[in-house]
């Protein structure tokens, strides 16, 4: 029987822990003997199947140097030497690095995943990753953008996998139901996400639909930055912040809009939810393309430019000033979204793990 490990420092709330657990739960299922190595410190968010093991990994100091990191990939390589698993799959780029020096002359096979928008690296980080990349044994990007941005050589050896949503329990809540709510859903990266473009914009919304309530679902450390921004501008009866929730699906299905400000993304878990639940979405057009592969502008939803406050506001008065419309963009969205169902997405994940084992 035929083994991946899946190597990651995060179990908890996000959208890389979700796909993640999905990817796990599906190749469990699918008679591979499926395992986490961790090493953070949270337990598993998102449910996984009871034949799924974790094996947690004590990295005494978390500070990363040169020391700590050889004494780190070595507890890995000890780790995969006993286990001897096929494939060990990496999301996160710390875990690359750890990943690609454990298995050096290990016949386990490390499948990279590069979820952030690669254009976005410095020039000595192009440097590193487009090393990693090379020494992997496959790779997989979510859209073309970003497999585009790293040399032949790698493309050669890469597929293009989007994310995925459940989309089999979440009907579609006609508009006249919904609440006067906008929804940002997004942990508190604020140099990422930017919400506070989207505070910035929603003041201005304010001023023509003075009913309406923006509410912010996520954590992260940039919270108190965007809860003081609100503070200023005395927006506190107007903002919510409802914190990380288990069924932000059943919240969205609520709301009358979903708003996405990011400078950078991959392909927005966020967003495929909300065009999942028939929402009409407002995107900014972000690196590498993500929105852009699942919004077709003026059609299912709207696209403006990134870090562009007046067009963030302008987008949003539209869609609540055109109900009839934003009806008809959610309706499309949400046939958009059948594509990204699991059953389509993680069979693509199967078959490219399966031809990366069978590589001699």
């Amino acid at each position: 029987m035929k083994s991946i490990y899946i190597l990651t420092g995060d179990l908890g709330y996000g959208g890389a822990p979700k796909i993640l657990a999905y990817i796990a739960n599906y190749f469990s299922e699918n008679k591979y003997i499926t395992k986490f190595i961790n090493y953070g410190s949270n337990e598993p968010f998102y449910p996984l199947n009871r034949n799924i093991d974790i094996l947690n990994i004590d990295f005494q100091c978390k500070e990363v140097n040169k020391l700590n990191f050889i004494k780190q990939a070595k507890q890995l390589r000890d780790l995969l030497v006993r286990e001897k698993p096929d494939v060990i799959l990496v999301f996160e780029n710390y875990a690359k690095f750890l990943s690609i020096a454990a298995t050096f002359f290990l016949p386990t096979k490390v499948v990279l995943a590069e979820r952030k928008d690669p254009y976005q690296f410095s020039f000595k980080k192009k440097i590193y990753m487009t090393t990693l990349h090379a020494l992997a044994a496959g790779n997989v990007f979510q859209t073309e953008g970003a497999k585009k941005y790293f040399p032949k050589f790698i493309n050669n050896n890469s597929i293009v996998i989007p994310n995925f949503i459940d989309l089999e329990i979440h009907s579609k809540i006609p508009l006249v139901n919904r609440r006067k709510e906008i929804a940002f859903v997004a942990r508190f990266e604020n140099l990422q996400k930017r919400p506070d473009i989207m505070i910035e914009a929603f003041k201005k919304v304010l001023m023509k639909h003075p009913d309406f309530t923006l509410i912010f679902y996520g954590d992260g450390d940039g919270k108190e930055e965007i809860q003081k921004l609100v503070k200023k501008y005395r927006m506190e009866h107007n903002v919510k912040f409802a914190g990380i929730v288990d069924n932000v699906m059943e919240k969205l299905r609520l709301s009358r809009l979903f708003v996405l400000t990011s400078e950078f993304e991959g392909i927005p878990n966020a967003l495929i939810e909300a065009m999942a639940c028939g929402l009409p979405v407002v995107s900014t057009d972000c690196s590498p393309g993500g929105a852009e592969l699942l919004i077709e502008h003026e059609t299912n939803g709207l696209l403006v430019p990134v870090n562009d406050i007046d067009s963030v506001a302008q987008a949003i008065i539209f869609v609540l000033d055109n109900p009839f419309l934003a009806e008809s963009y959610g309706l499309k969205a949400q046939e958009t979204t059948t594509y990204y169902r699991p059953d389509k997405i993680l069979p693509m994940w199967e078959k490219y793990i399966g031809k990366v084992v069978s590589k001699s």
